[in-house]
């Protein structure tokens, strides 16, 4: 009974901290959107064109998403898994 109590004791444990950071997860995502930017993370075959194509309509409008970033040397360049700020306009 014992090693029933605590197996349910680890359960709870567990569940609780999942719970909280999926709340974590959801804050962090609520401030992201209530800044003036978004956060979006660079996927195979994005280039900064199709990225501000998505986000402004405009595959020009690139320009904007390169000056957010000044940690983005070469926008040729851009890494898989790169998170990006996307000015809201």
């Amino acid at each position: 009974m014992a090693d029933e109590k605590i197996l349910n004791e680890e359960e709870t444990t567990s569940s609780k901290e999942t719970k909280e950071t999926k709340k974590s997860k959801k804050a962090d995502k609520k401030a992201d959107e209530t800044l003036d930017h978004e956060i979006y993370v660079v996927k195979a075959g994005d280039t900064p064109g199709k990225i501000a194509q998505q986000f402004y309509g405009k595959a020009s409008f690139y320009e904007i998403i390169m000056k957010a970033n000044p940690q983005i040397k070469n926008p040729r360049q851009i890494q898989i898994g790169t998170k990006l700020r996307i000015p809201k306009l």
